[in-house]
């Protein structure tokens, strides 16, 4: 992620439709038109749509970062918190931007979608705050689809919620060799600190227990494993994620570290061991980790 002012833009995949969901909080009524999501192309440098509280009651949609296309009273969702979720096409004519608030579709656009550049792609979206407006701000629970791939994870997925959850005991492969104290424990903050870690050579892994979900989790539509790594020593070096579910641990991608802090993550929208959707006890059962190479 890359900052700009008080916003953070990410490049994804680029796809020709892009669903968003997020959990959205103003912590007071803005003063001034609430610009809080953009979406990009041609490697994010072109910004096709963005989403703005024009009051505490209007939701506009613009083209590029200015013209309103369309607008929709939502209510009054600043007070309170809403879920926010946007798909977007982007086109001369025939573009599409469909917003629900709370499940509900409050917007349903059909029309010119592209402001300039050379591709309709979608490659990158902005959240946060952005000129004209001062409360703080708060994000959560957010979620990217796009069209392809199969149901549920090609469309709107609703109302969603992240839940993180962190090592709380020493797996079935304790190989790397702590800081201070249990390998688990230096790997058990959040957010991560960088004095408490584990370090290893290629070949070994570590794996945790984590703590569960909570009761009622209801539909689970993907488990992301994340770890943060760098090298310390001359030479290359890569690390994956591991995620042991069942008897097996299966690992993610493999990705080159460099000296500074490397995010590296890898999502299963299926539980690896009985290739079917996650359960809450399959979840709850899994151990996470890293691996060396």
């Amino acid at each position: 992620m890359a900052t700009s002012g008080d916003n953070v833009t990410r490049t994804i995949p680029a796809s020709s439709q892009l669903f968003i969901g997020l959990a959205l909080k103003f912590g007071t009524t803005p003063s001034g038109s609430a610009r809080f999501l953009d979406i990009r192309s041609d490697t994010g440098t072109t910004t096709h749509l963005s989403l703005q509280f024009s009051s505490s009651t209007t939701l506009d949609i613009l083209r590029g970062t200015s013209t309103v296309i369309t607008s929709a009273s939502v209510g009054a969702p600043l007070a309170w918190g809403a879920y926010i979720e946007v798909s977007a096409t982007i086109a001369d004519s025939g573009g599409t931007c469909v917003v629900k608030v709370n499940g509900t579709t409050v917007i349903n656009f059909t029309g010119d979608t592209r402001n300039a550049g050379t591709s309709t792609n979608i490659d990158a979206i902005s959240l946060g705050k952005f000129t004209g407006f001062t409360p703080a701000l708060f994000i959560d629970d957010l979620y990217l689809c796009d069209s392809t791939g199969s149901a549920p994870h090609n469309t709107f997925l609703g109302d969603v919620r992240v839940h993180t959850l962190v090592p709380n005991a020493a797996g079935s492969l304790t190989q790397m060799t702590p800081s201070s104290g249990a390998n688990y424990t230096t790997v058990d903050e959040l957010p991560y600190s960088t004095a408490d870690y584990v370090s290893g050579t290629s070949g070994q892994t570590d794996l945790y227990a984590t703590s569960d979900l909570p009761g009622g989790a209801g539909t689970i539509y993907g488990v992301q494993t994340n770890a943060m790594v760098k090298k310390t020593d001359a030479g290359n070096i890569s690390g994956k994620t591991a995620i042991k579910s069942g008897s097996t641990t299966y690992y993610g991608t493999t990705t080159a570290t460099g000296t500074s802090d490397t995010t590296i993550t890898d999502t299963r929208q299926v539980d690896p061991n009985t290739s079917t959707a996650w359960t809450s006890s399959g979840v709850n059962a899994i151990e996470i980790g890293i691996g060396a190479v």
